[in-house]
């Protein structure tokens, strides 16, 4: 698991400006560091750009009134952010990866080549475990911590993992064989 890049004490609220600034700073790079990455998991979810950044926000709002009491802060920035996909998604019609700009994607930090957006397309036939479970290793996140996150023995996630690969392999192979 990803250890905090701060002392635990850094974080800890006390009312003082000086403990309010140090907060600010820990955040602010935080989200300097993660929020690339969080991006790049929630296009894997299927999420539009204009999704992804209103879950971002979102998230780093969590992030910013829960600090003081994280103890994996990247963990559960990604579990907030699945959990308002979800909660997002059963109010609005998910949309196809044919329609993701990823330009849009924070100010192009994101180069999408048109492999991956087979491939993101690819992932969108991916039933919903192994979709979610591929996304949390594509963010960098191990078998042994995506199975902890999404309450999974190790060897499932492995086996989703598994899973997903092959069925991408199948995927992306058919489509280079059409005329």
């Amino acid at each position: 698991m990803e250890d905090r890049e701060e002392p635990a004490s850094a974080g800890s609220a006390n009312g003082s400006p000086a403990s309010a600034a140090v907060k600010l700073e820990l955040c602010r790079l935080f989200y300097l560091k993660h929020a690339p990455g969080l991006m790049m998991y929630l296009a894997t979810q299927g999420a539009s750009a204009a999704d992804a950044e209103d879950v971002l926000s979102h998230t780093m709002s969590e992030v910013w009134v829960h600090w003081d009491r994280l103890t994996n802060p990247r963990a559960w920035a990604y579990q907030v952010a699945r959990r308002a996909l979800i909660l997002r998604r059963k109010h609005i019609a998910r949309e196809s990866p044919t329609d993701f700009d990823p330009e849009a994607i924070i100010s192009g930090a994101l180069d999408i080549s048109p492999s991956s957006h087979d491939l993101l397309c690819a992932m969108a036939q991916l039933p919903d475990r192994q979709l979610e479970v591929l996304g949390w290793r594509i963010a960098g996140f191990s078998p042994s911590e995506i199975a902890e996150e999404l309450h999974l023995t190790p060897s499932n996630a492995r086996a989703n993992l598994t899973k997903a690969r092959r069925s991408l392999e199948d995927q992306l192979k058919g489509g280079n064989d059409q005329p």
